[in-house]
């Protein structure tokens, strides 16, 4: 009951210290990986109980290690039972950059998850709610696995800093396209052998004119 009487959006001074275990840095990686993770999507993804994950993003996000994006907060005045999002923190950023030898740039969003507006942040959410389902739906299937953008080579000679992005003409104007998500399922045969398929995640909302 520690956790319950914490407020919400601002990070009590006197929590207990924690050191980050395995599971913890699995959390940091998924919730990297999709942006945004709501506490029900972490709690199927990792194994062990939800009340004790729920307790430990708790404290994950009061040390720092998980940002909790503020565009969230009217969810707490409408009633009802809500599902707090997460987003990764600065300590967070620290521990992935240090694992994998990669520049901070690359994982510090925690800046941006803070101010992230509604409109993006319920955009990127429903993302990753079809994110979760397919790697749900995938380990009920024991040939087929999914693979993140990120493991999915690309042409060495694309020379672009956003090789998934392209520009488009509509209406005298020149706008850039890029999916909302990428990811590959990896299927094996009977045999062994492997086939990949990719596929290119685009989330209508409805707010976008089509033409």
């Amino acid at each position: 009951m520690e956790f319950s009487r914490r407020p919400r959006f601002n990070r009590s001074p006197s929590i207990h210290a924690i050191r980050l275990t395995d599971r913890d840095r699995e959390i940091l990686r998924l919730v990297h990986q999709h942006r945004f993770l709501r506490s029900s999507h972490i709690v199927t993804l990792v194994s062990g109980s939800s009340q004790h994950i729920v307790r430990r993003l708790q404290a994950l996000y009061h040390h720092g290690y998980l940002e909790r994006p503020r565009a969230q907060i009217d969810y707490y005045h409408q009633g009802g039972t809500h599902h707090m999002v997460y987003g990764l923190g600065k300590k967070g950023a620290d521990v992935l950059a240090l694992e994998s030898a990669a520049s901070k740039r690359k994982f510090d969003w925690s800046a941006k998850n803070r101010a992230v507006g509604r409109f993006f942040f319920e955009h990127a959410l429903l993302a990753s709610d079809v994110m979760v389902a397919v790697e749900l739906a995938a380990r009920q299937l024991p040939r087929v696995s999914v693979a993140p953008a990120e493991t999915i080579p690309l042409p060495a000679n694309s020379g672009l800093a956003h090789p998934l992005k392209w520009k488009v003409q509509a209406n005298g104007r020149k706008l850039g396209v890029a999916p909302d998500r990428v990811f590959a399922l990896d299927i094996a045969d009977e045999n062994g052998r492997h086939s990949r398929t990719v596929f290119f995640v685009e989330v209508d909302r409805g707010t976008m004119p089509v033409m």
